[in-house]
């Protein structure tokens, strides 16, 4: 069988083959241009333009490889939020348990209002700092500032204090320091419908801005009737509700203020966080089309009313 005989197909192959390597050798012919010379100013700005790609491909080789949140800097990592231009300035230092420290006294100490939120998140979600060093896994948590809070880091429930530190001699600045302020060991029960919101700051995990809402909903309602109410609050986590329902009490002497279902108007009803527009709008309604309420179990006729959301607004209804 000869060995240089080629198929029809191999053969047009071949001839596309040569045809595309023509075409390819006459195209400088065709397309070419006079070479013009670069001046001395275009090679500076050539040049300037690749020393700065090459310091930014630098920068990028020492970054900590596969992780937004470290850098590598001289070998050494170091906290996303310890980059050179930021410096800490500490505010007022006092001794205190990163677990039961409020967003205001983090702010006081001088922590950033970002790293404060991420801190308070992950406490919220039941996190734990069970020694200093975790203070560093908080993401963005300034290098700086731990170094500079360090000191006065107590965390009772692991036992003594931070190694090393005296409680009555702090280091550094002692004539900005203050007293240790432990909230565990100054809580006393809360009572909730009579408490104001400098009792309610006491608790663990509640500053002023949840002292706050606490109130507000409070007044919307007219009043607890039950603890588990307080764990209603908007922007309350579940988590610091669990931790600070041993210390509230059920005051009866202040009972909720009563809505008459035969009086009160429909911006009144809608006004209460239990019941909504149209709800509110079915009550009118009802009244309307069918006299007035004989008794507030009369609500359970209406078709929006489940047998939960009776229980939960039975406290606050009468008939007068």
């Amino acid at each position: 069988m000869p060995y240089f005989l080629f198929t029809r197909k191999e053969r047009r192959g071949i001839y596309v083959l040569l045809a595309v390597i023509t075409a390819m050798w006459m195209i400088p012919y065709f397309f070419s241009s006079p070479v013009s010379e670069v001046s001395v100013e275009d090679l500076a700005v050539i040049n300037t333009a690749l020393d700065s790609l090459d310091k930014l491909e630098k920068q990028a080789e020492n970054r900590y490889p596969g992780s937004g949140q470290k850098k590598w800097v001289d070998n050494k990592p170091q906290n996303a939020g310890s980059h050179s231009r930021y410096v800490f300035s500490p505010g007022s230092l006092f001794e205190f348990n990163p677990n039961t420290a409020t967003a205001a006294e983090w702010k006081e100490l001088g922590l950033p209002d970002k790293t404060i939120g991420t801190l308070m998140k992950y406490l919220s979600k039941g996190g734990r700092i069970r020694k200093p060093e975790d203070l560093q896994k908080i993401y963005g948590f300034p290098e700086e500032a731990y170094e500079k809070l360090k000191p006065y880091i107590r965390l009772p429930d692991n036992g003594a204090a931070y190694p090393g530190s005296d409680k009555k001699a702090f280091p550094g600045d002692k004539s900005n320091a203050k007293p240790y302020r432990e909230k565990s060991n100054q809580i006393s029960k809360v009572l909730i419908n009579q408490s104001d919101s400098a009792a309610w700051e006491t608790l663990p995990g509640i500053g002023p801005k949840l002292a706050a809402r606490i109130l507000s909903y409070r007044s919307k309602l007219g009043g607890f009737h039950s603890i588990e109410q307080v764990g209603e609050t908007f922007g309350l986590a579940d988590s610091v509700f669990t931790r600070i329902r041993p210390f509230l009490v059920a005051d009866g002497q202040n009972m909720p203020a009563k809505l008459d279902l035969n009086h009160a108007s429909l911006e009144e009803l809608q006004a209460h966080p239990y019941i909504s527009y149209q709800l509110a709008k079915v009550i009118v309604a009802y009244r309307k089309q069918h006299g007035a309420f004989s008794d507030k179990s009369d609500l359970q006729k209406i078709a929006l009313m489940t047998p939960e959301l009776y229980v939960k607004l039975e406290p606050y209804m009468e008939v007068y």
